[in-house]
């Protein structure tokens, strides 16, 4: 839902509003009294944090020329690699030398230099300034009692043997219905949250295809791979997130070249390689 809200309130105020949010939140749940406190507002700070990702790409897609745009992605998707793998290792450096409420306590400094960089350097498109249109309440509604839902499934599934519990067998439902729902009313809106229209697009449906599997992949490794060795070969934080340092590395080495061959092959050859 990034780019309805950026139509919405303008993709400058929606970044900067969202970077605060992510800052603000970091601060609190470094100094969050309970687990509930921590859990709230590591919600919150996700909730910030996901729409940077579309935000940026759709920044530096239109400040850069065509044929610079395949090494802007690059140099971009570098972080996007680097940082989930290498965050493990300086997470784990922090909370066994310092404390796990530094972890969250380092993003605030960060946070408050990206609010001032983009009130400098960043500026809505004419095309994308803040507009007035209808609110999608329903479609909205729709994919957030879906997604909550299936979240709920997947998170609580293992707890409750999955569908031997009647609470995943009711939320399975509610997703379910939902969900279709929501692609079915998406359809008919003038103005929806989602615009399911761009799948249509055999090339853009194929990527995010590819994008979905390739997530799959990584973050599934990076979220199960650290609870394997600490909690069964015996790693500290530190070690674990040492044993996914070759990954970051491997990433760092690799995106620069993808990015000069994005202009020299087809991105598909590149892909399918």
């Amino acid at each position: 839902v990034t780019g309805w809200f950026s139509g919405l309130f303008g993709r400058k105020r929606f970044f900067t509003t969202c970077i605060i949010l992510f800052t603000a939140s970091s601060a609190v749940c470094g100094a969050a009294p309970s687990l509930n406190v921590l859990v709230l507002f590591r919600i919150l700070q996700g909730a910030g944090g996901a729409a940077l990702i579309p935000l940026s790409q759709a920044i530096l897609m239109e400040t850069f020329p065509r044929e610079e745009q395949g090494m802007a992605m690059a140099i971009w998707g570098v972080g996007i690699m680097v940082a989930p793998i290498m965050g493990p290792t300086v997470g784990g450096w922090i909370t066994d030398t310092y404390s796990w409420r530094w972890i969250f306590y380092i993003n605030v400094p960060v946070g408050l230099v990206t609010v001032l960089m983009t009130s400098l350097f960043i500026f809505d498109p004419p095309y994308i300034r803040r507009r007035f249109a209808r609110v999608d309440y329903l479609g909205f509604s729709l994919l957030a009692l879906g997604v909550g839902s299936l979240q709920l499934v997947l998170d609580k599934g293992e707890r409750e043997d999955w569908f031997s519990s009647r609470l995943i067998v009711y939320f399975s439902v509610i997703s379910l219905v939902a969900l279709i729902t929501f692609f079915l009313v998406e359809r008919r809106t003038r103005e929806p949250v989602v615009d399911l229209s761009l799948l249509r697009n055999r090339t853009y449906t194929a990527g995010t295809l590819i994008m979905m599997i390739w997530g799959f992949g990584l973050y599934g490794a990076i979220v199960l791979l650290p609870l394997y060795l600490q909690s069964l070969m015996g790693y500290t934080a530190m070690q674990s997130g040492l044993a996914l340092a070759p990954g970051a590395i491997a990433s760092l080495m690799v995106m620069p070249l993808v990015g000069r061959l994005m202009n020299v092959l087809d991105p598909r050859v590149i892909i399918g390689v």
